[in-house]
């Protein structure tokens, strides 16, 4: 006695037909939980940033990113199914701050997102900026006259967006 096939539909429990003779009840558990994100890392150099996260269960993702949190620039889409991701957006401007947001999907639809964060590209350097000595004050420093602040920078921290 065999039976191949597929199922399809939402019943539960789904009652299988194996031949005239046998039937099978089967109650199937179905996956209604969104991907748990953790572990969202930004590294930005002056031109680009890679953004690497962790999920509880198989899953693809996406970072949107923009200058807003409207996310106008667009999305880079990590496509396989994995539970550690990471993906690079490109052409960045320097000295720039970037809002984000990771969204995982599972492969039963189920997604969920994280808060908006905020990354600062890096500066090459130059003469620019005031205050303090190159490399200090806050996400990315700023440069204080002649002095050079060079990444990447790294932020793990999330800034709620406004």
């Amino acid at each position: 006695m065999g039976w191949a096939g597929a199922l399809s539909g939402t019943t539960n429990p789904a009652v299988l037909t194996l031949d005239a003779d046998a039937t099978v009840v089967a109650n199937f558990l179905l996956d209604t939980t969104a991907p748990q994100i953790s572990n969202v890392n930004a590294v930005a150099t002056e031109t680009s940033a890679t953004v690497s996260w962790q999920t509880d269960e198989l899953s693809m993702g996406l970072v949107e990113y923009g200058l807003t949190a409207a996310y106008e620039i667009g999305s880079v889409v990590s496509s396989t199914l994995a539970t550690a991701h990471s993906v690079t957006l490109p052409g960045l401007s320097e000295g720039t701050d970037y809002h984000y947001r990771v969204t995982g999907q599972d492969s039963f639809g189920n997604s969920g997102s994280t808060a908006d964060a905020i990354f600062t590209t890096g500066t090459s350097g130059g003469t620019g900026g005031t205050g303090g000595t190159a490399g200090s004050g806050g996400t990315g420093g700023s440069a204080g006259s002649g002095g050079t602040v060079s990444g990447p920078f790294v932020s793990d921290d999330f800034h709620t967006g406004t």
